[in-house]
C-alpha cells in the first residue's frame, strides 16, 4: 500500500476513534468506491490499522467483517485485499450499483419501479389499503400551506402505494434506492415560490387521478399517470 492510500486512511482516524466499527467501515468503503484505496491492493493488518487510527483490534476486526460482507475486500491468511468493486457491480450486487451509479441512472431506475407498484397495486390493494392510501391522499389536499405537512403526507401516499403491490422484491428495491432519488429530485420541488406552489397543486391533482386509477382497478392506467407523475418531478427539479 502507497503512503498516499495510507495517508487516505489516517485522515478517518477521528471517526473511528470513537470505536464505531460501521462508521470505519462506511468510512473504508467510500475511499474504496472512490478508488483512493486501489482494488488488488492490500490494506493495513489489523496491527498497523490499530496504530493508524489509534482504536483497539476488535474496532478494526468488525469494521473488516463488515467491508468482507460487502464484497469490498477479501479476507485471507496472507492479508486483506480490496476488491474491485466495478467487477462487483456488474456481477450483481445491487448495493454496490447504487453506490457507483450516476443521477441520470437512478432517474431511469426509478422510472422502471416505480410505475409498476402503481400497477400492481390496482390490481392487489386490499380495502384497508385503498382507505390508507386515500388518508394521504386527503392531508396532501388538505395541507393549507404547509410545505412541510404536504412533504410527509405526500411521501407516505407513494409508500402506501408501493406496499399495495404486494411484491416484496419490489418494494425493498425502490426503497433501497428512493433516497438519493428523493433527495436530488423530490425535496427541490418543496419551495414556498409561486412557481413551485402551482406545481404541487398540479402534483396534487395527479395524486387523485392515480387514487382514481387504483381504486378503479386500471392497473395500465395507474401506471401511466405515474411515470407521467415522476417525469415532471424530473422535469421540474431539472
Amino acid at each position: 500500500m502507497t503512503k498516499n492510500q495510507l495517508d487516505y486512511i489516517a485522515e478517518i482516524a477521528s471517526a473511528s476513534s470513537i470505536g464505531y466499527a460501521n462508521m470505519l467501515a462506511d468510512k473504508l468503503a467510500k475511499l474504496i468506491l472512490e478508488g483512493k484505496l486501489e482494488a488488488n491492493s492490500m490494506l493495513p493488518n489489523e496491527n498497523e490499522m490499530c496504530k493508524l487510527l489509534s482504536v483497539g483490534r476488535s474496532t478494526i476486526r468488525e469494521a473488516y467483517k463488515v467491508l468482507d460482507t460487502m464484497g469490498y475486500i477479501t479476507r485471507t491468511k496472507t492479508g486483506t485485499n480490496i476488491n474491485d468493486v466495478h467487477s462487483l457491480a456488474i456481477k450483481g450486487s445491487f448495493q454496490t450499483s447504487l453506490k457507483l451509479t450516476d443521477l441520470e441512472e437512478l432517474v431511469e431506475f426509478i422510472l422502471l419501479l416505480e410505475p409498476k407498484a402503481a400497477y400492481y397495486a390496482a390490481l392487489r390493494a386490499t380495502d384497508e389499503e385503498l382507505v390508507e392510501i386515500k388518508k394521504y391522499l386527503d392531508e396532501c389536499a388538505n395541507y393549507n400551506g404547509d410545505i412541510k405537512v404536504l412533504e410527509k403526507a405526500n411521501r407516505l401516499f407513494h409508500e402506501k402505494i408501493r406496499h399495495a403491490s404486494h411484491n416484496k422484491v419490489l418494494v425493498s428495491a425502490i426503497a433501497a434506492s428512493f433516497g438519493a432519488f428523493e433527495e436530488f429530485i423530490v425535496k427541490p420541488v418543496y419551495k414556498e415560490d409561486k412557481e413551485s406552489i402551482d406545481f404541487l397543486n398540479q402534483c396534487i391533482v395527479e395524486h387523485q387521478e392515480l387514487f382514481d386509477a387504483i381504486l378503479e382497478k386500471d392497473a395500465s392506467r395507474a401506471q401511466e399517470i405515474s411515470e407521467l407523475h415522476l417525469r415532471a418531478d424530473v422535469r421540474f427539479s431539472s
